[in-house]
């Protein structure tokens, strides 16, 4: 897609598998799976290209898991690897070994509290993670197993959102309710800057080279220059009554976003117009569409929306609109059309018709009413009528 027109998109797959509300989707790198995980452990691997779910597991122990990445070590294998977060403050690193199920590789004690958020940074293998109101940086080896890098000092407020740019050379986190963000140099690790945003940040996505998306839990969608300015270049505004963190995944071509909501609904925002271009309808009116996913690549663009209600994990994958089913619509709306236009023109030959007949009728009338039989020769003004009358009804 390299145009300001988003296609319009339809439900693929309506997963359902999860028996709580959904507190992960996420796709992997190549866009063939899909990592998604619930309010009571459980996660879920899913194939994207039939649907299917090929392994499922509950973390027994966890009290729900808050993050999740994949994180390959190995470019040729872009669906290896996964580190999941937990409320715990666990992080859980899962691989796959030759096409089997994933299985255990590593894990560490994080925080003391939940894990907010995790990045990736696949060039320099290495991890950012936010939590207990900080921002931890680990590497990653062949044998996924996790080695400490650097943590910034803890903050009272919440370490929400992190992520890499710059190649990977840069890291910034984002603070909730401090409105903050803070963005480093890794090596040498120094602050490249450090300020305050205009609301506070549920959630906040870095498209590459290009602009910061932030949740703002009041009122929408934010997006920023990079490195931010304290007031937003623009606003996607919608309503928000119980103000919880929607995610944004923003496609890798940046032509659009998507945003959760709390009425049913994910939204697609359009960055060349700067409007929200579509809604994606989830689940009911009240329904949390707290966690979405979107991956882009070439012609094929997958975008996941997850349901957060207690009782309803439901998943569901998003995909364009067939192009034979566009020309199937567009071939409909002709037929309907070129319908109408028959139906119309048949309309205005009938009325023409009747019009003729009407005139002639009347033409007539006037020829009878004329006639010398009827009207003394010397009237030059009847005689002029019926001439013209009879003229007429040649």
């Amino acid at each position: 897609m390299t145009t300001s027109i988003i296609p319009k998109f339809e439900v693929l797959f309506n997963l359902q598998e999860h028996s709580a509300g959904t507190t992960v989707t996420k796709i992997s790198p190549d866009g063939s799976h899909l990592l998604s995980a619930d309010q009571e452990g459980t996660v879920i691997i899913w194939d994207l290209r039939t649907g299917r779910s090929l392994q499922r597991f509950n973390l027994s122990t966890s009290q729900g898991i808050s993050a999740a990445i994949w994180c390959p070590v190995y470019p040729n294998e872009p669906a290896e690897a996964f580190a999941i977060g937990e409320a715990t403050g666990r992080v859980t690193i899962y691989r796959r070994l030759q096409a089997t199920n994933y299985d255990y590789a590593s894990t560490l004690e994080a925080f003391t509290g939940p894990v907010e958020d995790i990045a990736y940074d696949p060039r320099h293998r290495r991890l950012a993670m936010a939590g207990d109101g900080c921002l931890k940086l680990f590497g990653l080896n062949g044998a996924y197993t996790m080695s400490f890098i650097h943590s910034t000092t803890p903050r009272e407020q919440i370490a929400r959102s992190t992520g890499f740019y710059s190649d990977g050379a840069c890291v910034f986190v984002c603070f909730l309710e401090a409105q903050h963000i803070t963005c480093y140099a890794i090596n040498p690790w120094a602050v490249q800057f450090d300020g305050d945003l205009d609301t506070r940040i549920g959630c906040a996505v870095l498209r590459e080279g290009g602009e910061l998306f932030v949740s703002n839990l009041k009122d929408g969608m934010d997006v920023y220059t990079f490195p931010p300015r304290a007031i937003p270049v623009r606003n996607a505004r919608f309503h928000i009554d119980r103000n919880f963190p929607l995610d944004v995944a923003v496609a890798t071509s940046g032509e659009f976003a998507v945003i959760g909501g709390e009425d049913g609904h994910a939204r697609i925002y359009n960055t060349h117009l700067g409007v929200m271009d579509a809604l994606l309808p989830h689940g009911n009116h009240d329904s949390l569409i707290q966690h979405v996913d979107v991956y882009t690549a070439g012609r094929r663009t997958i975008i996941v929306t997850g349901c957060a209600d207690d009782t309803d994990g439901s998943l569901k994958v998003w995909v364009p609109v067939a192009r034979s089913r566009r020309i199937l619509g567009a071939s409909e709306a002709f037929r309907h059309w070129a319908s109408w236009g028959l139906r119309y023109a048949c309309l205005v030959i009938a009325v023409y018709v009747a019009t003729l007949v009407v005139f002639k009728w009347l033409s007539r009338l006037i020829v009878t009413t004329l006639s010398p039989t009827n009207l003394p020769m010397e009237n030059i003004t009847g005689v002029r009528w019926r001439r013209v009358a009879e003229h007429i009804l040649e």
